[in-house]
């Protein structure tokens, strides 16, 4: 059972669900008894089940309850950008000025987003190996923060079509946060220096994979796509004069075509454990 804390008209209100990605106008009505919002079509399309979700309509008869319940985001950063790039990166520029610029970026990019907390690892970018010190650190993160689920890269896909080699740091970075989520983080005897920090082990639910060639679930981006490429739009050392928004907003035209949606996000959705 997966517990969801909804706000409903000023009220936190507290659910039980066997599967968080039941449409909101179920939860409504079924386990709070909200009978105002009803049933309609089921396409989204008449408008009966519309409530409102922080002063914009939502169509609860799609949405997922998890869409709308609460949630805190951590990102964790295991490098900082300090190798930067030919194209952008001035000649004069050293890579500890550069870490400081990245993460600045970082942060703010986070503040729009609305992130709870951001973590800096500060291994050295581009020379990112698989090493159990890792493994260990991201271990401990997860005991720490103990989250439901864990988004990270694709370590698998070494190539993205014809033009673009997926980077080295990416690959390690998403090998080793999958190694954390299993089997370390939930295993009681795996770095047992971690129960001496008070650190127990600790299941993570699920994993979504972005970049996966063969992906089977799609997120609804289209209301928060914004949000996305203002968030994009603060890493300026990294773009330079480019502005992404217009490759972005393609890409999830791309993927939401598959589901019917004006803009989606595709991962691979692994479930680990019950909800």
């Amino acid at each position: 059972m997966a517990k969801l804390t909804l706000k409903v008209n000023g009220t936190a209100r507290e659910v039980e669900t066997d599967d968080p990605d039941t449409p909101l106008l179920y939860v409504l009505r079924n386990d709070l008894a909200l009978t105002g919002t009803h049933f309609g079509c089921g396409l989204a399309q008449c408008g009966a089940c519309t409530v409102l979700v922080d002063g914009r309509a939502v169509r609860s008869c799609i949405a997922p309850a998890r869409s709308v319940a609460g949630s805190e985001v951590v990102t964790v950063c295991i490098t900082s950008g300090g190798a930067g790039s030919n194209k952008y990166t001035p000649l004069d520029m050293t890579r500890h000025a550069l870490v400081v610029i990245r993460e600045d970026e970082q942060r703010e990019a986070c503040r729009i987003l609305g992130v709870k907390e951001t973590i800096f690892l500060r291994y050295e970018d581009g020379q990112l190996e698989p090493s159990i010190a890792l493994r260990r650190e991201l271990t401990r993160l997860i005991r720490r923060h103990r989250p439901e689920v864990v988004v990270c890269g694709d370590p698998t896909v070494r190539f993205y079509g014809t033009t673009y080699m997926n980077h080295p740091d990416h690959r390690v970075a998403a090998d080793v946060a999958l190694d954390a989520v299993f089997p370390s983080a939930g295993t009681r005897l795996i770095f047992p220096e971690l129960l001496d920090e008070g650190l127990d082990p600790h299941e993570v639910r699920q994993v979504y994979i972005h970049g996966a060639e063969r992906a089977d679930t799609w997120v609804d981006v289209g209301e928060t796509l914004d949000l996305k490429l203002a968030a994009l739009r603060a890493h300026k050392s990294q773009m330079g004069e480019w502005d992404p928004g217009e490759m972005i907003t393609q890409w999830a035209r791309e993927q939401g075509r598959r589901r019917k949606l004006t803009a989606a996000e595709s991962y691979r959705r692994m479930l680990l454990s019950d909800l």
